[in-house]
């Protein structure tokens, strides 16, 4: 037993040194043993000298000759320059092809880093090669040979622990770079003060003598780090340089002419190590720079820095100013002056709160144009535009033109700044005549293009605080129009009170609660019932303003409920409030009354008088008792509120007369009265009675 053990850990040891020493051997044994699986191949009368050639132990760096020598003597060599750490050893397989026997293999990735020279010229860059052998045995040994030295090969590419040593290594390796029809001299320079920012130069002279300048400046953070390639195209290789989601965020310029923006660069090299270690330095720059805001101590510094960086945007046809009030909220003033292709001048202005800008401003790129578009939140229309001082229709747009995108992003900092310091203060009140009062104040008239509007807001101070809008329009002609709007401002939704944009003004729009038709509009004597009414106003702030005085009296001008202590008081106030109407060039009177001896039989008595006087009497008798109290509502019905006394299961139990015949029994009776509240009231007591009639 104990011989046995002995045996088998010599054996166990023999086995460990025989397999340590397979993997211990190091690259410059396993390309020696490379270089020996190389020699002379005759395949039908075509002799193949076979060579690798190692240009770089430490990395790796290997050349691979095949010279075919035909039976006349004529020659064709070929070669291939590649590292061994760029195989894909997935794709190492041996490949008999007829006579011939080869070891294929890709690169990593399909990434065409082999060089390909014929007659000792470079002709191409390619991603595979076929090294010929000769025969399966030593196709495995070459395998053998590239699996286990790809993880010994140090890494090919620089490294640096900074930015800026990436960037003087950078400013100091792009240079000339040429190709069969173009010769290129190239640089690179970063910002000293903003070491993100560089500028990339590159002059072209083709066959002819042609010479072309381009010139790129672009933000380090912009460029995206995953992205940076080689571009390869026959013996050409160039850098590809993208920025993140294809921003065109490179400023482009052809001599001194700018182009359109654009998202990626191409830095030629004329070498696959110099383009490696290109895109090793762009990575670390990258990865290693951040970007850089300006910070803005108070809006006031923030509003400053917005004024004086507003100029001239490098084209010489817009010119941009900007004004801020010292008022809160802060009011701005927008300025452009264009030439257009005519050489005529145009003026637009904007006018707009600051409080009112959407937060979170970002600029945009169009072609050559770098800008900054600036809206209203929620896209209402609270911006005043005029053009060549002529009122246009509101907008909820605008845009800032810059000369640059890093111009730009400085204007960003200062505006956000500015809009998110920025306070707005609601209005508040302590009583209905203080809202009254704001209302009345800020409503004010103006003049729209031919148009003068007058404006004036009246209300009642008591109980059921009774409002009056007047609009008096006087057109190009002279002709003036008046409109009246009577409401009860308890009517009004408290949450259905907003700020409109209705083309050169603004509207504060209040609708009636449930959308019930309750502003009474009077026009030339002729009156209609509408479920909502328009405030005209010319400035945002103060339409906001009326805004919540409208909600604050919404909320705080119900009158009191009217209570009765009997059923004939009830019926006494119906009697009392029942009272002659107009309907259009109709007269009509109405009565109502009850019988003494049961109050709860009513006859109501209606006579309609037409434009030509003629007379029409209509008599209804009903009981009280018969009414669905339910049903009892009041709406409007042409000029004036229709109060609708409907029948229980609406039988028809109101006996009807038409100028002393008697008619069909009908379901219901109607009331007419001209005000709202009044209606409200009629309605309310009549409940009352006939819940005390059942």
């Amino acid at each position: 037993m104990k011989r046995f053990l002995i045996f088998f850990n010599l054996y166990f040891f023999s086995s460990f040194f025989f397999v340590g020493s397979t993997y211990s051997q190091n690259i410059s044994q396993l390309l020696n043993d490379l270089k020996s699986k190389a020699g002379e191949i005759t395949i039908d009368k075509t002799t193949y000298n076979q060579s690798f050639e190692i240009v770089d132990e430490v990395k790796g760096k290997i050349k691979y000759e095949s010279v075919a020598v035909s039976e006349k003597g004529e020659s064709s060599k070929s070669a291939y320059e590649f590292y061994i750490s760029d195989i894909d050893k997935n794709t190492l397989v041996r490949k008999p092809s007829g006579k011939k026997f080869f070891v294929s293999l890709w690169l990593n990735n399909k990434q065409k880093f082999i060089k390909y020279y014929k007659e000792d010229k470079l002709e191409a860059y390619t991603d595979n090669i076929e090294i010929m052998v000769l025969g399966a045995d030593v196709a495995q040994e070459v395998i053998d040979i590239f699996k286990s030295a790809i993880p010994l090969v140090k890494n090919t590419e620089k490294t640096w622990t900074t930015p800026i040593e990436a960037l003087n290594w950078l400013k100091s390796n792009i240079g000339e770079a040429n190709d069969k029809t173009v010769s290129k001299q190239q640089s690179l320079t970063y910002n000293g003060t903003n070491n993100n920012l560089i500028e990339i130069n590159i002059k072209s002279t083709d066959a002819k003598g042609a010479v072309t300048e381009d010139n790129y400046n672009l933000n380090l953070t912009d460029l995206n780090k995953n992205k940076l390639s080689v571009k390869v195209s026959g013996a050409s290789l160039n850098v590809v340089l993208e920025t993140k989601n294809n921003d065109k965020y490179i400023r482009f310029n052809k001599g001194n002419e700018i182009q359109n923006y654009v998202s990626d660069i191409e830095i030629a090299a004329d070498d696959i190590d110099l383009a490696r270690n290109i895109i090793s330095a762009f990575s670390i720059a990258i990865e290693k720079s951040t970007a850089k805001k300006m910070e803005f101590k108070t809006p006031q510094a923030a509003m400053e820095f917005i004024k004086t960086n507003l100029v001239e945007t490098g084209q010489k046809s817009l010119q941009q100013k900007i004004q801020f009030s010292n008022t809160k909220p802060v009011y701005c003033t927008f300025v452009t002056d264009e030439t257009d292709s005519k050489g005529k001048n145009i003026s637009n202005q904007y006018e707009f709160y600051l409080i009112d800008i959407e937060p979170n401003v970002i600029f945009k790129v169009s072609g050559k144009k770098v800008s900054i578009p600036m809206g209203i939140s929620g896209k209402s229309k609270y911006i005043r535009y005029s053009k060549d001082n002529v009122l246009q229709n509101y907008t909820e747009d605008m845009e800032i033109y810059t000369g640059d995108i890093e111009t730009a992003r400085n204007l960003l900092e200062a505006i956000n700044t500015a809009i998110k310091t920025s306070v707005e203060t609601p209005v508040k009140f302590t009583s209905v005549a203080e809202a009254m009062k704001l209302i009345q104040t800020n409503i004010e008239g103006a003049t729209i293009g031919a148009d003068q509007y007058k404006l004036s807001f009246e209300c009642k101070t008591a109980e059921p605080f009774a409002c009056n809008y007047i609009i008096n329009k006087t057109d190009a002609k002279g002709v003036t129009t008046e409109e009246n709007y009577l409401f009860y401002p308890y009517f009004i939704d408290v949450n259905a009170v907003k700020v409109e944009t209705d083309g050169k003004y603004l509207s504060v729009v209040a609708t009636m609660t449930g959308k019930k038709a309750f502003v009474k509009k009077i026009k030339k004597e002729q009156n209609s019932f509408d479920n909502e009414m328009s405030f005209m106003c010319f400035d945002v702030k103060k339409a906001k303003d009326i805004a919540a005085a409208l909600r604050f009296l919404s909320a705080n001008t119900a009158p009191k409920t009217k209570t009765y202590a009997t059923k004939q008081a009830a019926l006494e106030f119906v009697k009392q409030n029942i009272a002659e109407v107009n309907a259009g060039t109709k007269n009509i009177k109405q009565k109502v009354e009850f019988a003494v001896e049961n109050p709860c039989l009513a006859t109501f008595t209606i006579n309609t008088t037409d434009d030509k006087s003629k007379t029409t009497e209509e008599i209804y008798e009903f009981s009280l008792s018969d009414i669905n109290k339910q049903l009892i509502d009041f709406k409007p019905e042409g000029a004036n509120i229709s109060i609708v006394l409907t029948c229980k299961n609406k039988q028809k139990l109101v006996k009807a007369y038409k100028d002393g015949s008697q008619q069909s029994f009908a379901a219901d009776v109607r009331i007419l009265s001209a005000d709202v509240e009044l209606s409200k009231n009629i309605a309310d007591a009549l409940k009352f009675a006939v819940g005390n009639c059942e």
